[in-house]
This record gives C-alpha cells, sequence and structure tokens, in this order.
C-alpha cells in the first residue's frame, strides 16, 4: 500500500493510528512490568505491616514477662526450691555438698562425686552431679529418701544399682549384701551473677 496516494484525511488518520499502536505497545512492554512492580511492592508492605505489628506485640508484652520473672524470682517457694548462687560453679559445689552429706548421714560410702555438665535455660540453670557410692539396701533407701527431701530440690535423673564385689561370699556364710550405686542427682539453681 502506498501511503502517498492516500487522501490527506486518510494519512492523518492512519498517522494517529500507528501512534496509538505504538502507545498501547509502549503501555504494555513498560506498564505490564510497572503493574508487576506495584503489586510486589504492596505485598511487601503487607508482609512489612504484619511484622511491625507482631513486633509491637512483643515489645508490648516486655513489660509483662518483666514483671513475671520478677514475681517469679521474689516467691519464696520457688527460691527455696532452687540454689541461690553467684556461679554455676557455686551451685554444683553446694549441689556436691548436699548430696554427699544425705548419703554419709545415711551411712553409705561416698567413693566418688563429679560435676556434670550445667545447661542454661527458662531463666534458671541446671546443674548436676554423678556420685558412686557404697551402701547397704537399707542405707541406700535412706539414702534416696534423704536426697528426696532435700531443700532445695532434687532431681534423680539417672540410676544404675549393682551387687558389689565386696559382698561376694563363700557359700554357707552369711554376708549382708552390699550394692555399689551410680546416681545422677540435679538441681535447678538462680544464678544471680549470670543473665541467660
Amino acid at each position: 500500500m502506498n501511503v502517498h496516494a492516500l487522501s490527506p484525511l486518510r494519512q492523518k488518520l492512519l498517522a494517529i493510528g500507528l501512534a496509538m499502536s505504538a502507545a498501547a505497545c509502549m503501555i504494555v512492554i513498560v506498564g505490564m512490568p510497572l503493574v508487576g512492580l506495584i503489586q510486589t511492592q504492596k505485598k511487601e508492605i503487607e508482609k512489612a505491616e504484619a511484622d511491625l505489628a507482631n513486633w509491637q506485640g512483643i515489645a508490648a508484652s516486655r513489660d509483662t514477662m518483666e514483671s513475671a520473672a520478677a514475681a517469679l524470682a521474689a516467691d519464696e517457694n520457688i527460691r527455696a526450691a532452687v540454689f541461690q548462687a553467684s556461679s554455676e560453679a557455686q551451685a554444683t559445689s553446694g549441689l556436691q555438698s548436699l548430696v554427699r552429706k544425705a548419703l554419709l548421714d545415711a551411712g553409705a560410702d561416698v567413693k566418688s562425686l563429679q560435676p556434670l555438665e550445667a545447661r542454661a535455660g527458662n531463666g534458671f540453670h541446671e546443674v548436676g552431679v554423678r556420685v558412686t557410692a557404697i551402701a547397704s539396701h537399707e542405707q541406700f533407701e535412706d539414702a534416696i529418701g534423704k536426697l528426696s527431701a532435700a531443700e532445695p530440690r532434687l532431681v534423680i535423673s539417672g540410676a544404675q544399682v549393682q551387687l558389689s564385689s565386696i559382698s561376694r561370699r563363700p557359700v554357707g556364710q552369711a554376708v549382708t549384701p552390699t550394692l555399689q550405686i551410680r546416681l545422677d542427682v540435679g538441681a535447678y539453681a538462680n544464678v544471680q551473677g549470670e543473665r541467660s
């Protein structure tokens, strides 16, 4: 088609049509990615607003959490149930002394006491010791009773009891059986010098 052969009015209409087509193509080429970019930005803004609301809720609950922690620290029942110490080492040492005393008071022969790895969590530290002792059945029962009644509260998390080699006897001789005991004993500590 020869454009110059068309009438001036038709040439103008053709030029307007081509310009509109070019503008429409330009809108599609530039506008569509722009619309996608705007929608992506809108989603990111909505997500950021949701995150902000979440963090504002957490920040608002901080005062509540701090007052609950202070009330917990001030509760005499809680304070009596856990070791009050300035370090994990001090709490572990106190636990060792308490366990040794309970076993000795029961008449058991304490062979070894070793600390277990301490763990921190929930505002308290968990300390533990492993004790090996030799005792009669009655002494063992008495020791368990003393450990269960101890203040601060103690938890026996592991136990191995076996007949001690010193209680093996020749046939026909009456000997009170002796037990070799290994206990893992733990407790909670409120460590004042550290924050967990």
